[in-house]
């Protein structure tokens, strides 16, 4: 299953952004609904200490790290945990988000260990699974993935982890069982825009192109601007057209200021051996997009 399975760098990385990159989830649009959704108070028989996130001051530096983590701030982000867990010890919710912090930095051996110490301390707890399937989705390892995200999904059932198991089932090559996980997903969570693209993601690269463009119109519906969608659909609709018939299209309407087509036409040339061609035609993309480095970077 090629393509980046898990979340892109933070937005401060410094690294040249492909175009219209799916923005990616939940956990960075809105630090209220990950709290809800993956750290919020839960039943505990481990230990009285496991879940304190009833604290008004811990609730507050969750949801500040959160934020911080959106802006792609992790050093604020740790501080924001760290202060919690002076004032009120560590607990389960707070031990975990320090190792999601650690792994958005990169840090993967440091946030699976942090992970699986908040597993043996307070039991299972699903952002520390979560980080653990996201770790192994990173290492290539989709089976041990699975397994972390399908038990994190059980106790919390949400859009975003079911996105992240449609990720390890994809890359376990458990086709058909990805498909039917889609269907029940959807009809649990219908129109998350998250899970959309996710299940679009997984039905192109698994060769189910009418199962792609239909839930690529499902996703623009609701999300008219989003440009990975966008960018999926142009080139599901330009597979199998040549190169020619390309040419042909940018010359109609206003296809010819769209740098997206522009990189579909520059990679089928690019595949019919005209590198020159393909060069050419980044280029002028990134002329139309002056601020995006990915097209000049393509260009070579």
């Amino acid at each position: 299953f090629p393509g980046r399975l898990i979340a892109p760098p933070p937005k401060n990385a410094g690294s040249a952004r492909a175009p219209g990159l799916l923005r990616l989830s939940v956990i960075e649009q809105s630090c209220a609904a990950i709290y809800h959704r993956l750290v919020a108070p839960r039943s505990s028989d481990r230990s009285a200490r496991s879940e304190s996130v009833s604290d008004p001051f811990v609730q507050l530096k969750i949801k500040l790290a959160w934020q911080a983590i959106g802006r792609g701030d992790l050093p604020q982000a740790a501080q924001e945990v760290n202060e919690a867990i002076a004032a009120a010890g560590r607990t389960a919710s707070l031990q975990a988000l320090l190792a999601e912090i650690a792994r958005r930095e990169g840090r993967r051996n440091d946030a699976a260990a942090l992970a699986e110490e908040v597993l043996a301390e307070f039991g299972p707890d699903p952002l520390a699974l979560t980080v653990l399937g996201q770790v192994a989705l990173q290492d290539q390892r989709p089976a041990e993935a699975l397994d972390r995200l399908n038990e994190a999904y059980r106790i919390n059932p949400n859009a975003y982890l079911a996105g992240l198991v449609i990720d390890a089932l994809a890359g376990s090559k458990k086709t058909d069982e990805a498909a039917a996980f889609i269907a029940d997903a959807l009809g649990r969570f219908p129109g998350d825009q998250w899970l959309l693209g996710r299940a679009a993601r997984f039905y192109r690269y698994a060769g189910r192109i009418d199962d792609a463009r239909r839930t690529l119109d499902a996703l623009l519906a609701r999300e008219p601007g989003n440009e990975w969608a966008r960018r999926m659909q142009l080139e599901l609709k330009s597979a199998d057209r040549p190169a020619e018939a390309l040419q042909n299209l940018l010359a109609v309407g206003e296809r010819r200021f769209d740098p997206q087509f522009r990189e579909i036409y520059a990679k089928r040339l690019k595949s019919d051996g005209d590198l020159a061609g393909a060069a050419r035609e980044f280029e002028e993309a990134a002329r139309l997009d002056p601020g995006n480095d990915y097209w000049r970077k393509q260009a070579g």
